[in-house]
């Protein structure tokens, strides 16, 4: 089991946790964490930093996940990767945040190994809807 931390701008992460788990279910090792205007960037930063050390020292393994490639959120958790020990994926969407939350359940998974099969995983998250009807 491992913990997942949703890290976007504005109210992203709550919303994509929330459509997660009306479809998984509870979501209760799902933390999210979100940039919005005006607001304190350290403290935030500290915040996230908090999150994954409570993780790290329970000898929770943690996911964190970005919404946009060097976007804020991603600049803070580079910063961060240098202070404690998680693993980021960015360019976070609701069916890879689904799929990690099935993993993430699992008594005897992996993180790293995990991580590798999300990557392979997201290339079939986006679809040419067009192109998939024109195909019918």
């Amino acid at each position: 089991m491992f913990k997942i931390i949703v890290f976007t701008h504005g109210p992203l992460a709550a919303a994509l946790k929330e459509a997660a788990s009306m479809l998984v279910g509870s979501l209760d090792q799902m933390e999210c964490f979100s940039v919005m205007p005006g607001c304190d960037l350290s403290a935030l930063s500290e915040s996230v930093k908090d999150s994954i050390t409570r993780s790290n020292a329970a000898g929770q393994g943690v996911l964190v996940f970005s919404d946009l490639f060097f976007g804020t959120p991603f600049n803070i958790l580079v910063d961060l990767s240098q202070k404690v020990e998680f693993y980021h994926i960015t360019g976070v969407n609701l069916p890879l945040l689904i799929e990690a939350a099935n993993y993430s359940r699992q008594e005897n998974a992996k993180i790293g190994e995990v991580v590798k099969d999300l990557m392979e995983f997201s290339k079939d998250t986006v679809k040419d809807a067009n192109q998939f009807l024109a195909s019918l």
